[in-house]
């Protein structure tokens, strides 16, 4: 005698397709890795502050992701030299100085892709009590050095002064060690240090290239020449997604600081690097259609 089997009811044979259509999607996911981003690396030139916001809001918004990259942002430093981790290979981007011009005659095949500060915001700082009061002055004084620091040697040069004969001491990024007698001038940002002193009522004077003529441009984001080459949808992608992160981090400056001391380093206060984003926007310019933009002429 044969027995009659019944239909599975409605919501079982529902609840069964879910489940095939689940293991359907794991299975194609596991299958397809092109789907997984790109990974690329990117050197800063410093410590983290708003200096790099650009950088920190593509990672955040999810523009780097949108272009198929996964970024790593490595924070820089005294003893790190971003031109270099690019130029062998130990970062696929990073931020250069104009010196990479000068580096390709030596072997340094580094491509500028935008130039992010239009000015540069390098400037040498000495304490009034150090009695130093025009560039000259710095003959023989001790430097606090940064390195890439072409347009510094530059206008100490324009002004007598050998740049490479000057005594160095360890830079540190801190501008007490000028009150504290450690060096007689440090070489720092327009954007960062002044504020520091301003906070302690310390008086000082700012010596910029500018006033002796010399106008570079500042923080470039740069690769390798060999990387444009194997990879150019990837450099564009990235330089791209760069400067939306840029246009981003300056049209929501606050957010950006807030993002600063959440996620990356806690060592400035907020009302410094709030200085720092009002200074830095002066330097990338205020028109979001023309951060990155090169002058070939200039």
């Amino acid at each position: 005698m044969s027995q009659k089997v019944e239909p599975p009811p409605a919501k079982s044979k529902l609840a069964l397709l879910r489940r095939l259509i689940v293991g359907a999607t794991l299975v194609l996911a596991a299958s397809h890795p092109a789907a997984a981003l790109d990974a690329v690396s990117m050197q800063l030139k410093w410590k983290h502050q708003f200096q790099f916001a650009g950088y920190y809001q593509a990672l955040e918004q999810g523009f780097y992701r949108d272009a198929g990259l996964d970024v790593t942002i490595r924070e820089g430093g005294p003893g790190i030299d971003a031109a270099e981790a690019v130029a062998s290979s130990k970062a696929d981007f990073g931020v250069c100085t104009a010196s990479v011009l000068r580096d390709w005659a030596a072997g340094r095949r580094l491509v500028v892709l935008a130039a992010i500060f239009q000015r540069s915001p390098a400037v040498i700082l000495v304490a009034r009590r150090a009695d130093i009061s025009n560039v000259s002055e710095l003959r023989g004084r001790t430097l606090m050095d940064a390195p890439g620091s072409d347009e510094i040697a530059a206008m100490l040069k324009r002004e007598g002064v050998d740049y490479q004969a000057l005594p160095r001491v360890a830079h540190e990024g801190n501008p007490r060690d000028l009150l504290a007698g450690r060096a007689d001038a440090m070489i720092a940002y327009s954007t960062s240090e002044p504020f520091v002193l301003e906070q302690l009522g310390a008086a000082y004077r700012t010596f910029a290239p500018a006033a002796s003529g010399i106008d570079f441009y500042g923080d470039n984001l740069c690769t390798s020449e060999a990387e444009v080459k194997a990879h150019p949808d990837r450099v564009a992608a990235f330089k791209a997604a760069t400067v939306k992160g840029w246009a981003y981090a300056l049209a929501h400056k606050e957010a950006t600081v807030d993002l600063i001391l959440r996620t990356y380093s806690a060592k400035k206060s907020r009302e410094a690097l709030l200085f720092e984003a009002e200074h830095t926007e002066a330097l990338v310019g205020r028109d979001p259609d023309r951060i990155g933009e090169q002058d070939p002429a200039r």
